[in-house]
């Protein structure tokens, strides 16, 4: 298979254009822009066609076709840290099993009729870069908030981070619905009042939280949108960046319509939302934060260097639980359990249900043997025909109508009559 390379340049979005023209791709402004920060990232790119042979020195690999799992399988194990996959068809699903074999970093949606497609890059994992003077300057504005009725001492360790690094932020009590806990309405009225207030950017992070590193990754890849999405599709509303254009508005404000709209939805179930309603229709350019910025009080030495840290219970905060063959067998006895108690429940169920049917067969059977009755008109036998044969029973001779009802016997024993 035929692979185009071009030389990294200054003009490197219009060497981008050149390099995937000739395959039928058109991208948008936005997204060559984010193409041409990828190569002078991480290298020059490369045109990967389906069933070619990667090189190892690639760094921005674009892919056009869907591949099959082994030409996924080849071109995930020929890259290197230093290297970024680019897909510009990011919404078709034949593209979920390559995604689902690297880690999201970033989306750019459809920019307008001329170009309905989205971007997908992502990699092996994220590669953070260093702490510049130009980074620092952009960092963004930290605010948070949280109910009144917790008081100050709720908030002193994240205001003691902010301090230590030198960050401007804005932590402001509200008065929420409850003392313990906000809504998600409250939490995007309060993001809102601070975009009126000092505009973008913004990052917003729980009041629980505690900073330990510059938060200069959204800033430094300047994105509109960024958050930590759990097992890759859970979004989390702790950690949200918005940044300074128009695009990040739009999501804010879309998020905070539906937040009032549906007052009693989880606020990250609201955000995600918001950000398909968003990038379904505008360019925004999202990015996916790493694990870092979103670890818990008890992975931190798992998540180095960990940025950002919430105080939620993890594994190694929780009751101790008993492990091993005991908490197999403690399984075993529990489903056990679980199971006597649901097939005596379907056994109960089943013979009510039987009941109700038996009697509904005998109500039927009654209500059919008297329609058959003969009328109470002047009636005789019919000359020439005898009746049924007397059955030979234990009496030796055969029950009336009634008892054979009663004793489930269907056969009918009536002489044949005719009514005149």
């Amino acid at each position: 298979m035929r692979r185009n390379r071009v030389e990294q340049a200054d003009d490197a979005e219009s060497d981008i254009e050149r390099l995937i023209r000739p395959n039928g791709i058109r991208l948008g402004q936005p997204q060559l822009r984010r193409l041409a920060w990828l190569v002078r990232r991480f290298g020059a790119p490369i045109v990967w066609e389906n069933g070619a042979r990667p090189t190892a020195g690639g760094g921005l690999i674009i892919v056009i076709d869907p591949p099959n799992g082994a030409s996924a399988e080849l071109l995930c194990r020929s890259l290197h840290g230093g290297s970024v996959v680019a897909i510009p068809f990011g919404e078709n699903p034949g593209f979920d099993f390559l995604k689902s074999k690297l880690t999201d970093f970033g989306t750019i949606g459809a920019c307008g009729i001329g170009y309905p497609h989205e971007l997908w890059w992502g990699g092996l994992e994220w590669t953070m870069p260093k702490p510049d003077r130009a980074a620092i300057e952009k960092t963004p504005r930290v605010v948070s908030c949280y109910p009144r009725g917790l008081g100050e001492t709720h908030v002193r360790r994240l205001k003691r981070s902010l301090a230590r690094l030198e960050l401007d932020f804005d932590i402001e009590p509200i008065d929420a619905v409850f003392d313990d806990r906000m809504f998600g309405f409250e939490k995007a009225d309060f993001v809102a009042r601070m975009w009126d207030r000092h505009g973008g950017p913004l990052l917003f992070v729980e009041a629980d939280a505690v900073l330990h590193e510059l938060p200069i990754l959204p800033a430094r890849l300047g994105c509109d949108f960024a958050a930590h999405r759990w097992n890759r599709w859970e979004m989390s509303a702790r950690t949200i960046y918005f940044g300074g254009s128009s695009i990040a508005e739009t999501l804010l404000r879309t998020w905070q319509d539906l937040a009032a709209t549906y007052p009693s939805v989880w606020d990250g179930y609201l955000l995600d939302q918001a950000w398909s309603l968003t990038s379904s229709q505008m360019p925004l350019d999202t990015v996916w934060l790493p694990r870092s910025y979103h670890a818990l009080t008890g992975d931190v030495d798992a998540q180095r260097p960990a940025t950002i840290v919430h105080d939620l219970a993890t594994a190694a905060r929780r009751p101790h639980r008993c492990t091993g063959r005991a908490a197999r067998c403690q399984f075993a006895s529990s489903v056990e359990e679980r199971g006597h108690r649901h097939l005596a429940r379907y056994r109960s169920k089943r013979r009510a249900r039987d009941r109700r049917q038996h009697r509904g067969r005998d109500r039927c059977f009654r209500r059919g043997l008297r329609r058959l009755r003969p009328a109470r008109t002047l009636a005789m036998p019919v000359e020439g025909r005898r009746s049924r044969r007397q059955g030979s029973g234990a009496q030796g001779k055969q029950p009336r109508h009634r008892d054979r009802a009663l004793a489930g016997i269907v056969r009918r024993s009536v002489p044949l009559i005719r009514t005149i």
